[in-house]
């Protein structure tokens, strides 16, 4: 069955000392991603999967780990199992990608889930965040 997400937790409430240092990218990215017009469209493609994903089965990979962890993948330049590495060993990457304390989907399981997911949706969900990167002035570039 097809999940939006995990119940937040703040994982820097659990290790108070760290605080919620994370880089400035991170932090403009987070907002962007918070958008349920981009939400809706990658979902969309993810409901694809099966034709009962969305009532049916085991419980998935929430919609908003898979995006948020694609668009680590992208940002930084890393193959899929080194994003599954990153985002087990960071608190900061857990954090953004919205995986908290639960187990960070393995590589193969991420790599099964971004190939359902469109060329159009996924040109659809990067101008759209480069439209509103542009808006907020993070960003003058693509």
């Amino acid at each position: 069955m097809l999940h939006d997400g995990y119940d937040p937790i703040n994982l820097f409430d659990l290790v108070p000392a760290l605080g919620m240092r994370t880089d400035r990218i991170l932090m403009h990215l987070d907002t962007l991603l918070d958008n349920d017009t981009l939400f809706q469209a990658v979902k969309a493609d993810l409901a694809r999967r099966f034709p009962r994903t969305l009532s049916d089965g085991r419980p998935s990979t929430p919609v908003e780990v898979i995006l948020r962890m694609l668009v680590v993948k992208h940002l930084y330049g890393w193959s899929y199992e080194q994003t599954e590495q990153w985002v087990s060993d960071s608190l900061v990457l857990r954090q953004f990608c919205r995986v908290y304390a639960h187990r960070v989907p393995d590589d193969t399981t991420l790599l099964r889930w971004a190939n359902l997911i469109q060329p159009a949706t996924l040109h659809q969900v990067l101008d759209h965040v480069v439209d509103l990167a542009r808006q907020r002035k993070v960003t003058a570039r693509r």
